[in-house]
This record gives C-alpha cells, structure tokens and sequence, in this order.
C-alpha cells in the first residue's frame, strides 16, 4: 500500500508545474496552470486538482493542446479585451488578458472580455475571484455543447458549463459558482479511465433526457 503524502500549496505547483514543462508547455503557461491546480487542491475541488495533471500532460502531447502558444491580446474597442489563446491552455490567456481587463474597467466603470482558440479554464470560479480582489464585480461565463434536453423535449440544446459572480468584500471575494449539471460526469470519466465502477447515478454516454425528471428519479440517459 503506498503512503499517503501532503504536500503544501508550492510543493503542488512545482510539481504540476515540472509535469507540465516535461510534457511541451511553455514555464510561463505551466506557472500558470499549475496555480490553478494548487488553487484547486487547496479548496478542495478535486477534480480540478492534482488528478488532472496527467491529463493536460497526455493533452500536450497528442497535440490537442499547443504547449508552444503565446496568447495574442487584441483591444477592438476601449471597453473591450480579446484574447487568442492559439490553441493553447486558457489560463495564460487570461492572465494576458486581466493585464488589460482590469485597468479597463476601472477607468471606463465597466469592460468586458473574452478568449478564443483555447483549452478549457478550468475553475471558473477562480478567474472571477481575482477580479473581485482587484475591487471589480466580475461575472464569468463559458460555451458549452449542447447535452441536455429541455422538460418535454428530444433535442439537446441546454449546456452545463459554468457561470460564476464574485465580489469584493472585505479582504476577501464572495464568489458564486454554479452550473446546471446535474450528474457527476467528470468523475463518471475519471472512473473509466481508471476502471474503477461510477457511482455517478450510473449514467453511461448519451444525452440526459429532463423529461425523465420525478419524483424521486435521477436523470436518465439514452
């Protein structure tokens, strides 16, 4: 039986950090990456944690993520921010991006600003939370494919990708993150890949059918 390890918030960035350099990225979009992990482990969302490490490293080198891209920051209009991620990880990209987003909007009252071309980011959550502690209120939101079906229907048109609000108070952000997910489909994923049987509601693939929603039902699949 192996031995349990703690590790502290830097240990957990050096070695997502060293894992992902290892596999193709760039040490500054690594950094990056890698603090969104450790933020991950350190509010205790597993799933964004150290476990997906292995993944943005299998990413990187199939090529589905270009460990090699520099974000690209456009400003099309005054309030305005757009990042090209270049087919890279997303959190680089928003770096670049707060960079000028920030500034914006408390010169202007408001600004907005969005990425393109890039991986997904991961908590969004914690994006926002960093607007509130700059003194913005930040609402995040990200695209999503279409996977649920609205009551009554039989076409999926409905995502479960995130929104998340943050605000300032105090020295602290009150961050508010929810998705319409339903249905633990990231651990039903990681269960697979390891073998492991799902207590996700056993869902298997397919689209979830709202209609199927009662009374003491689960979602089902098709």
């Amino acid at each position: 039986m192996s031995e349990k390890q703690r590790l502290n918030r830097k240990e957990i960035e050096e070695l997502a950090s060293n894992a992902l350099i290892a596999s193709g990225a760039l040490e500054t979009s690594a950094k990056s990456l890698a603090k969104a992990v450790a933020s991950a482990e350190m509010d205790g969302i597993k799933s964004h944690g150290l476990v997906y490490v292995p993944i943005y490293c299998e990413h990187l080198l199939c090529g589905k993520v270009v460990g090699s891209a520099v974000p690209r920051v456009e400003r099309p209009a005054k309030g305005a921010v757009v990042v090209d991620a270049c087919s890279g990880f997303a959190h680089p990209a928003i770096d670049a991006g707060f960079s000028e987003l920030v500034p914006a909007a408390k010169e202007l009252g408001c600004a907005g600003m969005s990425i393109r071309n890039s991986y997904n980011c991961g908590v969004l959550g914690h994006h926002v939370e960093r607007l509130a502690e700059s003194g913005l209120v930040g609402i995040g939101f990200t695209n999503a494919p279409a996977s649920i079906m609205p009551v009554g229907g039989n076409k999926t048109v409905i995502g479960t990708n995130p929104f998340a609000l943050s605000v300032p108070r105090g020295i602290r952000a009150r961050i508010d993150h929810r998705s319409i997910r339903q249905f633990g489909c990231q651990k039903r994923n990681q269960d697979a890949r390891s073998g492991r049987k799902s207590n996700s509601r056993g869902l298997g693939s397919g689209p979830v059918r709202q209609s199927d929603y009662g009374p003491g039902r689960s979602p089902q699949r098709e």
